[in-house]
């Protein structure tokens, strides 16, 4: 290689040098906000009821302030604030979400949407998962009677499973009117809330509910059981 062209070549070198240095150095000049624990993760087995927090990390790898314009969350049963609202360039702070087990009798997936004055990500995504241990699960979940007019000994039963460990008692059973009755059943193997109709129940179609209420230590549980009934 002449001495020409090696000058050239280094040339070329340099100044490619220059351009990625400046274009590195425009990127991160910008806020640029970052989750260094992940964005999704998984707290665990959550009892019904229970209140739990989570922290998320949050960093500003950029060059300038990271600012934290806006946090919202998925549903009333999760909420999020961050401890600070500021970062400087290369700080990390947090986000605690806090969530109060739902009677939800399926993984919870809690979404919470974090707005920052970062360019290229604007909104960030946040899930926290877990799985709701219930307290109590009952079967079915609506009950439909349908009967003739003075139709005698129509009943359904609805059965209850109660966590093995739960201390509890069986409170009242609560009926929006007076075309049924209800009443308690337990042995050692179930607990049940018997719905029997009334006789009296007249002709038509009506949408009511029972309310079973269940009693745990220093609080109250109640289960809501949808009954419709079709009397001809």
């Amino acid at each position: 290689m002449s001495r020409r062209s090696l000058i050239c070549s280094v040339l070329v070198f340099i100044s490619a040098l220059s351009l990625l240095s400046y274009t590195i150095g425009k990127k991160c000049a910008a806020p640029c906000v970052s989750f260094p624990n992940g964005a999704d993760n998984y707290y665990g087995i959550v009892r019904e009821g229970e209140e739990i927090s989570y922290d998320f990390l949050i960093k500003n790898e950029g060059g300038r302030s990271l600012l934290i314009r806006n946090i919202k969350t998925g549903c009333a049963c999760t909420a999020a604030k961050a401890e600070r609202l500021r970062l400087a360039a290369g700080e990390s702070s947090k986000i605690r979400v806090s969530y109060k087990g739902r009677p939800v009798n399926k993984p919870e997936i809690l979404q919470i949407w974090v707005e920052t004055n970062d360019p290229r990500r604007p909104i960030s995504t946040l899930l926290l998962r877990c799985d709701v241990h219930l307290r109590v699960f009952w079967r079915p979940r609506v009950v439909s009677i349908y009967a003739s007019q003075g139709e005698q000994d129509v009943k359904r039963e609805v059965i209850f499973s109660v966590d093995k460990t739960e201390t509890f008692d069986l409170g009242d059973i609560r009926i929006t009117s007076d075309r049924m009755a209800g009443h308690w059943e337990a042995n050692d193997d179930a607990v049940k809330c018997v719905i029997t109709l009334n006789p009296d129940c007249p002709r038509g179609n009506w949408a009511d509910k029972v309310t079973a209420e269940l009693l745990f230590t220093g609080e109250k549980r109640d289960v809501v059981i949808p009954v419709n009934l079709m009397i001809h």
